[in-house]
Formats: C-alpha cells, structure tokens, sequence
C-alpha cells in the first residue's frame, strides 16, 4: 500500500509532543492507525555514510527529489484522503526549518489538502499569546499576533540542501511570494488554536482532553 499521507516536521521535536499531536489529528479527523503515511524519518535511510551509502543527500538530490515525489503522488493528492499533515509543537518551530516551508510550498502548489496537526501546549500556548494581543497588554517583540513567518530565516542543518532549496525558492518567485504563501497556511491553521483557547477562557475551564486543544481544523 502507499502513503496518503505524508508528515512535515522540524526534526528537532520532542517525539511524545510529536506523537500526542499526531495521535489527536488522527483521532480528529477519524484517521485509522493503520494508515499508509509517509514520515522522513523511517521513509528515507538515515544511517548511510560515503563508505557505506547511500547517504541522506544521495537520496534528496534525486530529481524530483523523494518529498517531491510523495507530494506528487496520486495518493497524496487525492482528495478523498490524501493530504499533508504539518506537526506543530512547542519544542522545535517547524517554520524555522527551511525543508518545511519548502514542502508545504510545494505540496499547495499541487493542490494537496495541508493541514497543522498541534500539541496541546503548542496550541494552548499560540491561543495565550493571541487572547494578550486582544486584551491590549501585548508589548512589541514578544510574538508575532498575525503568525507571520519569515521564510528567509528558515534554516537546514545541510549547507548543499539550503543552497538547492533557495534557489528553487528564487527560482520560483522568492521568499517574499514564500512569506505570503506560508504566512497565509500558518494564519489559517492556527486560528483554530486560538478560537479553541478563547472559549476555554470563556468559559472558565480547561479542556478535559488533549485532544480538545490539539487539533487544528
């Protein structure tokens, strides 16, 4: 069977964080577990060294690269149940990771379904940050309140990855179209988070599961 769903993340995530935010998307969105999904950690071959390849960068270099082939694929972009999921959570910032805002770039390009699966705390913690901004107690230089991200500095751990990435980024309109394009998904997702926080606030309790807080629609 092949993936129908493929996972976008920052590499540098605590992975309980990262398990309970999968967990709560699939039990949101009714995912079965046994569900093909793509995730780069177990999908492309991390040990691989020059004496013992094939190495990570073997692999990406391939044209059209393995993330672009998934993205492409006709499972990935049906839309019955295929699609892209971003993990969001509070210990690594998936915007800062110049593979992820190239992804969800390019997999909206192809007209794949994206959506943000989020931890509890991160979505607790993007809904305070907004209910402050709203209160007018917010003080410059603490968050940004329109969840803008600037794609410029986002980083990549390998310094031929960053090199191929931005300039296919370049090359197709650079970081300013970028910061517009993610900016948007970013906005869009994380509304949710903080709708969920302002009815907790309204409503003077905390939600009885994780899973109330985690999931962005």
């Amino acid at each position: 069977r092949k993936s129908t769903i493929m996972l976008s993340h920052a590499w540098g995530e605590e992975a309980q964080e990262t398990a309970e935010a999968l967990q709560s998307f699939c039990h949101a969105n009714r995912v079965h577990f046994d569900t093909p999904v793509w995730f780069c950690v177990f999908s492309i071959y991390q040990p691989g060294t020059e004496d013992d390849p094939p190495t990570i960068n073997q692999q990406v270099i391939l044209q059209p690269s393995p993330f672009q082939q998934v993205i492409r694929s006709s499972e990935v972009k049906d839309n019955e149940g295929g699609r892209m999921v971003v993990l969001h959570t509070t210990t690594a910032e998936v915007y800062d990771r110049l593979w992820c805002v190239h992804e969800i770039d390019e997999a909206l390009d192809q007209d794949v379904k994206v959506e943000a699966a989020c931890s509890a705390k991160y979505s607790l913690i993007q809904g305070i940050f907004r209910f402050i901004y709203e209160q007018d107690v917010y003080q410059d230089g603490v968050v940004d309140p329109d969840f803008t991200v600037f794609t410029q500095n986002a980083e990549c751990g390998s310094k031929d990855d960053a090199r191929r990435i931005r300039k296919e980024i370049e090359d197709k309109g650079g970081f300013g179209r970028l910061d517009g394009v993610i900016s948007k998904f970013r906005r869009e997702m994380l509304e949710g988070a903080v709708q969920r926080w302002r009815n907790i606030m309204q409503s003077g309790f905390l939600a009885d599961s994780p899973r109330d807080l985690g999931h962005i629609s």
